[in-house]
């Protein structure tokens, strides 16, 4: 691979991120609800090609990630469980 590909596919993926973060403070701060409904329909679609562009870079091993422990995973489900309750 190219560096101008790696290139485009790290400008492509902090792109999309950077979208899908206007849309929901767009969304978040819309008091109209089809407003706010065709924002998070658009995040949506941001948060789905995001996905899809990391999971090829992924796959081509241009992004790496390191496997979580099991007590990893534990932690922040734990956190993210308890943040919903209140």
């Amino acid at each position: 691979m190219q560096m101008q590909e790696m290139s485009i596919l790290v400008d492509s993926l902090e792109t999309l991120k950077h979208a899908a973060e206007r849309y929901q403070d767009a969304a978040l701060e819309c008091d109209s609800d089809d407003v706010r409904e065709v924002l998070q329909d658009i995040m949506y679609d941001r948060c789905e090609q995001q996905a899809a562009v990391f999971n090829l870079m992924h796959q081509m091993g241009l992004y790496e990630t390191e496997a979580a422990s099991s007590e990893e995973l534990d932690a922040v489900l734990k956190k993210y469980k308890r943040s919903r309750m209140t």
